[in-house]
């Protein structure tokens, strides 16, 4: 059916258009942030084959955070919602901040056991679920002040800062692990793994692009502080960008990347800073996933057309579909993530079903190792 309802997706994005192409099995909720009174409020336009379009107010966005919006969202939209029911969503404002499909509903279970929840670049954009494809193209970074090899390991390293990530080796090689010889593998590591080399991937058939590095997000407020003060790590980013009128940057940390982040001046062609315009212009006809396995890669500036950053860059590119993150990534989290994903896809698996399989059979063996099985999303 979701074939079908891709083949019926009209030029205008409207309620009248998507009820035409779900069925009675599917529901589509359309989170909207709204300002009423002079507040910024949350709510949500359910969208259905045979009822009315009804919407709900979900509150004030200064009330919704990681512990409490998914279960005040959920128990509203599913009032006399039977199990079962194949849920597609679309965020907006501070909802695309926060993985609420993780949440877990009155009873305590997680809500995403009990509906089969989509969360989606655009509903009006649903394309058809496949699996990985037969060529994964893995790129990685582990030693980002140190010498090639010679990554330090911290217990308390995240893919957020510019520390070394000795957990990527152990990543890429547990992917290969995985996949055990039943596609195509590609392993580009540490000095190979460069911005330039990002972009000679592109316009060849790649269906499965892995980018393990440093990843950044950074608004207005966070470039204006970092301008304004010159021991700040970011002060000569800060700088350069504003000067530029750029007001925000997402990207990833290629191989000597941090060293441009630092430099007052960049004269190479390339910097080694992989920004989410730099992406855009790239293409990929056969991508079916791209997995950022990286901190912050999720977020950017929202917008009518929903939020900016690394996940439209990819999604304009061509990739399907996203994994990404919304926040920090514990180094050795990613790893194990990552290698119990791809063993899921290597069972022939579509990617969502490879995706939540994962969360679950981590969930079950570590329960209160959190982070490792919420950190990351899955966008289609």
């Amino acid at each position: 059916y979701r074939r079908q309802r891709q083949m019926c997706i009209r030029d205008r994005y409207n309620a009248s258009a998507l009820r035409e192409c779900i069925t009675s099995a599917d529901m589509m909720v359309d989170f909207v942030e709204y300002v009423d009174s002079g507040k910024t409020r949350v709510g949500g336009f359910i969208i259905e084959k045979t009822t009315p379009v009804r919407f709900i107010d979900f509150g004030e966005a200064s009330e919704l955070d990681m512990d409490n919006a998914g279960q005040r969202i959920w128990s509203n939209v599913f009032q006399n919602v039977s199990p079962g029911r194949h849920v597609y969503f679309s965020t907006d404002g501070i909802l695309n901040t926060i993985p609420i499909e993780f949440a877990e509903g009155a009873d305590g279970s997680p809500v995403c056991e009990k509906y089969d929840l989509h969360r989606v670049f655009h509903l009006s954009d649903i394309r058809q679920e496949s699996g990985i494809g037969s060529r994964v193209e893995a790129i990685g970074v582990a030693d980002h002040n140190s010498p090639a090899g010679q990554a330090r390991a911290f217990d308390d390293v995240y893919r957020g800062n510019w520390n070394d990530l000795a957990g990527v080796e152990t990543e890429l090689y547990h992917i290969a692990e995985s996949l055990n010889g039943s596609m195509e593998y590609h392993m580009t590591f540490n000095d190979d793994a460069t911005e330039q080399y990002v972009k000679s991937l592109s316009g060849q058939p790649v269906t499965t692009l892995h980018i393990s590095t440093h990843g950044f997000f950074r608004g207005e407020k966070e470039l204006t502080r970092a301008f304004n003060d010159t021991a700040d790590f970011d002060h000569n980013i800060a700088r350069r960008l504003l000067s530029g009128n750029r007001t925000s940057v997402s990207g990833l940390v290629m191989r000597n990347g941090n060293l441009s982040w630092k430099a007052e001046t960049i004269v190479e062609d390339e910097d080694n800073i992989l920004t989410s315009e730099e992406v855009e212009t790239l293409s990929f006809p056969k991508l079916k996933l791209t997995v950022l396995s990286a901190c912050e890669s999720g977020l950017g500036e929202s917008s009518a057309d929903g939020i900016g950053g690394l996940q439209r860059a990819f999604r304009v590119a061509g990739s399907a579909s996203l994994i990404c993150s919304l926040r920090r990534v514990a180094d050795n989290g990613a790893a194990d993530f990552m290698a119990e994903f791809y063993s899921q896809a290597a069972k022939g698996l579509t990617v969502h079903e490879a995706f939540y399989n994962t969360r679950k059979n981590l969930l079950l063996n570590d329960p209160m190792n959190k982070e490792a099985w919420s950190s990351f999303i899955l966008i289609e």
